[in-house]
């Protein structure tokens, strides 16, 4: 059993609008590899494993929640930025992951991508 980072069917490399997102949520994500749904799937029956289970769990609410509960921390760090006790990098990184955050959220809920896929492989009895 694998919980994967994917890119689903519906995202197109040739679609400009897809290829920045994708790089965005590439940006925010703990693994950046995105690999096509297909190629764990083909892992999984071209090594003699049954595969069981290929599901989108999604994780668009999960992420705009974190994003959501997280958000309101940002005017405590633009206060201390103010007063010099964090840094401006600290502000521009903290602008890029919220930003970023969204195209990992809309990329999820248009299903180009996922960071919450399950695969179940069952090894031959």
């Amino acid at each position: 059993s694998d919980l994967s980072i994917v890119m689903l069917d519906n995202y197109d490399p040739h679609n400009q609008t897809h290829l920045q997102m994708m790089k965005n949520a590439q940006r925010v994500g703990v693994v950046t590899t995105f690999r096509p749904r297909a190629v764990y799937e083909n892992a999984c029956t071209s090594n003699g494993f049954a595969l069981k289970t290929s599901k989108l769990l999604g994780a668009a609410d999960m992420t705009q929640a974190a994003t959501d509960y997280f958000t309101p921390l940002g005017t405590i760090v633009q206060f201390f930025n103010k007063i010099g006790l964090v840094s401006k990098s600290i502000m521009e990184s903290m602008d890029r992951m919220n930003e970023y955050a969204q195209d990992l959220v809309q990329g999820e809920r248009e299903e180009l991508f996922s960071i919450n896929y399950w695969l179940v492989c069952q090894a031959p009895q």
